[in-house]
């Protein structure tokens, strides 16, 4: 959540930096899209922890159920 508020920080200095001619509008629209990427890669690598954890707790919870079935 941190990296998010971080992002959107860089996004905004950026913006005011870059304001102005169509170069410095090409150059924050490059910066921003490569910030979007990096955003989207880091989003993809989060999301396969959170899909292996689920799946590990998907896991735990059927032993557990069969656990408290047999008691």
């Amino acid at each position: 959540m941190q990296k998010n508020y971080l992002l959107a920080a860089f996004l905004s200095l950026t913006s005011v930096f870059c304001a102005g001619t169509g170069q410095n509008v090409a150059e924050k629209n490059r910066a921003e899209l490569e910030i979007l990427r990096r955003r989207e890669s880091l989003l993809s690598r989060e999301n396969s922890v959170f899909r292996e954890e689920n799946l590990e707790n998907s896991r735990r919870i059927a032993l557990l159920t069969a656990d408290i079935e047999e008691l």
